[in-house]
Parts: C-alpha cells; sequence; structure tokens
C-alpha cells in the first residue's frame, strides 16, 4: 500500500507553528535537513525552519533586496543568501551541517556546509555562517516571528537526517523540472532525525522516522494544519492513481488521440499499432509519453477506420492501497464528416481483462474532453499496477 503524505499548512496569529525538543546531536556529527516549501501569500521574516535561537534559522523575508520574495540563512546580511521565491511555487530547500570537531553541535561555518535550492547548489557556508544546531535544543517549523501573524503557505516531507547528502540522495528529483521522491534506501536518522510528512496519523506534527521526536503546536494563534491538495509533482496523491488523456490534432476522417499521464503512470512502449500511426517517428508511445501534454505530436487511426485498435502500455505504479480517486481523462475529435465512433478501454494486461470501457458515439469535429471515475469495483479489479494498458478503438460504421 502507497503512503499518504499530506502538507503542512501554516497557522495564523502570534505565536503559531510548531516546535519539538531535540537531543542527541554528539560531538562529530553531521546532518542535512531538507524539504520542500510554498509560499501561498505575502511574509515578513517569518521562520520556515529554526534551531535554538531567532538568529539561527531558515527564514523568509520580502521587499528588502528587489526581489518577489527571498529566504535567508543566519542573522545579518554578511551570512545571508538570497533567491527568489516566487508565489504559488514549490521549492524544495536542502540545508548541510558539517561538523565542528571537539564541538556539541554542527556549524554551518565548517566543512560540507551548504544551502541547495531545488537540487543546486546555491550558497557555500563553509567559513561565512554561524548557522548552528545544538546538541539539545528546541526546533521549529512555519513559526510565527510576531509581525505579521504566521507563515502564509505550507511545507512538505521535513526530512532531518545523520550525515551529509546531496538533494538526489532525499526528497528531490530533477525528473520534470523538480519532483518529490522517497528517500534513497540507507539514509538515516540517528537517535536526533526526525521525519514530519503529514502521514495519515491524526496528528500534524507526527515523526515517522521512528525515533518519536513529534513536533506540537506552538501556543498562541490558530493551529498549524493538514491538507490534501497540490502536493509538489510527484509526491504521492491523496487519492489514488490518476491516468490523464488529451487529445490532438489529426487530417482526413480519422480519429486521433494524445495522452498525458499522471504522476504514477506514463506511455511506456508499444503493443499491437493495428492501423493507427504516430503524427512523427515510429513510436506511438513517444508521441504520448511527455509529462506535460503537447498537442503538436498525437497519434491517428487511418481513414475512415474499421474497429481498428492500437495498444499503449503505462508505465509501472505502486498499488495506491485505495479503491476511490482512479480518474482518466481524454479529448477526442476527428476531422471529416463521416461518423467516426471511438471507445476507450483499460484492460489489466495486454490484451487482458477489461478494467473499464467508455464509449462515444460520432465524435464532433471539435476538441472535446471527457473525464472517467473508476467504479470502486473496477479499481479493486485491478491485480497489477505494473501491468496496465489502454486500448483505442476507432470505427467508421
Amino acid at each position: 500500500m502507497a503512503t499518504r503524505r499530506k502538507l503542512i499548512s501554516g497557522g495564523t496569529g502570534s505565536g503559531t507553528g510548531l516546535e519539538a525538543t531535540i537531543a542527541g546531536i554528539g560531538s562529530g556529527s553531521r546532518a542535512t535537513l531538507a524539504f520542500w516549501v510554498r509560499r501561498t501569500g505575502n511574509a515578513t521574516l517569518d521562520t520556515i525552519w529554526a534551531s535554538d535561537t531567532g538568529a539561527d534559522q531558515l527564514y523568509t523575508s520580502s521587499g528588502d533586496t528587489g526581489v518577489d520574495f527571498i529566504y535567508r540563512i543566519g542573522g545579518d546580511n554578511s551570512e545571508t543568501t538570497a533567491e527568489p521565491m516566487q508565489t504559488n511555487t514549490w521549492v524544495h530547500v536542502t540545508l548541510q551541517f558539517g561538523v565542528n570537531a571537539g564541538t556539541s553541535y554542527f556549524d554551518a561555518s565548517t566543512t560540507d556546509s551548504a544551502l541547495w535550492v531545488n537540487g543546486t547548489k546555491a550558497f557555500e557556508l563553509n567559513g561565512s555562517g554561524t548557522l548552528e544546531v545544538e546538541s539539545s535544543g528546541t526546533h521549529w517549523l512555519l513559526q510565527d516571528d510576531g509581525a505579521d501573524g504566521g507563515f502564509p503557505g505550507e511545507m512538505f516531507d521535513v526530512v532531518f537526517v545523520d550525515d551529509i547528502y546531496d538533494p538526489s540522495e532525499l526528497n528531490y528529483s530533477a525528473a520534470d523540472g523538480g519532483s518529490w521522491k522517497d528517500l534513497d534506501a540507507g539514509v538515516g536518522f540517528s537517535t536526533f532525525g526526525y521525519r514530519i510528512d503529514g502521514q495519515d496519523t491524526g496528528t500534524v506534527g507526527a515523526d515517522s522516522s521512528g525515533n518519536n521526536n513529534d513536533f506540537a503546536q506552538s501556543t498562541g494563534g490558530s493551529d498549524v494544519t493538514l491538507s490534501d491538495t497540490d502536493l509538489p509533482a510527484g509526491a504521492n496523491p491523496a487519492t489514488g492513481t490518476t491516468v490523464v488523456m488529451t487529445g490532438a490534432g489529426a487530417t482526413s476522417s480519422v480519429a486521433s488521440v494524445n495522452i498525458e499521464v499522471g504522476q504514477y503512470l506514463r506511455p511506456s512502449q508499444d503493443g499491437n499499432a493495428g492501423n493507427w500511426s504516430p503524427s512523427t517517428g515510429s513510436d506511438l508511445y513517444a508521441m504520448l509519453d511527455e509529462a506535460n501534454p503537447d498537442d503538436g505530436d498525437y497519434i491517428e487511426s487511418s481513414n475512415l477506420p474499421a474497429n481498428e485498435v492500437t495498444q499503449i502500455k503505462l508505465g509501472a505504479a505502486a498499488d495506491p492501497g485505495v479503491n476511490t480517486g482512479h480518474v482518466i481523462r481524454y479529448r477526442y475529435e476527428k476531422t471529416g464528416s463521416a461518423q467516426i465512433d471511438l471507445t476507450v478501454r483499460l484492460t489489466q494486461g495486454q490484451g487482458g481483462t477489461t478494467v473499464a470501457t467508455w464509449s462515444h458515439t460520432n465524435i464532433p469535429t471539435s476538441w472535446t474532453g471527457a473525464e472517467q471515475t473508476l467504479t470502486t469495483g473496477e479499481a479493486d479489479s485491478i491485480t497489477d499496477y505494473a501491468d496496465l494498458w489502454l486500448e483505442f478503438e476507432a470505427n467508421a460504421p
């Protein structure tokens, strides 16, 4: 069953936020902090993450460097790095803490310390910062600074792990211009690490690392909450597996289909092509596998098709563990005046058992959208999410 993770949404009012006492950081330790964050409104110096003191924090600011929005490290401009952070855009942040030998805290002014933004090292902290994490102290998330009532936005999958890791080893992938991924095997939390990822525990600050380093609501303001909507690209969806299909142009009297598949499933190989053809090249699936739909490429049937069927395999997906929220969306059209009927089937295996079927009689000459939700019975009939196929059948009766 796939893990359900949720957004951590900032509260409102003075003092709002999450906090926890984190202990066990020993001499010679190193650590990495990584998370996704999105700003949905304006903020002034509100904390995204902090440890121990107001000067030692990763926080937000606006207006003082001429960019739309920035986040900074440290308590003064000599320890500041500014990166654009546009409204309603997910940003991935990684902060690596090197070790100051012989002390009982991480010190970001020492070896291997750096700030990464969206998978790129943005700022070397070696010798130029004093951001520290004490051996035992308070950590905060989405903390209000007392001026404007809480961070206006969300965090997702906050991890604090033992040792130094690059973003690609944690919860960042460069795929699709930046998307969520799970932690690599072998990433450890020691006793001081935590993972606040909004799993379905009913508690907003629950730690899923196994260390029980749970974050509690801070005193004051309205509570920080969990949310199901608009997770970063690639993250586990809140409601099952989504398959999306869209259409693009054709010539003569033919049916044409273009597919964009959601977070888990994308076209991965051709089956029996039938008399369908790609708009360019030789592979049907290659016309359909883009992350965002491209109406410049598509697949199409022959002119006046006679029950012509083509098969496209979808990429593998984890079993979502639910039988709701399985949605297929697509667009279709024809060119010419002859009647064309289109049937769309989702099958378990190539040419195998039909999971669901949708029929469209005399499809129109302009693009028309369809949204099909599997019934719970249809979703339950899926036995292998790594072997799902789509069939498109065009017919001119």
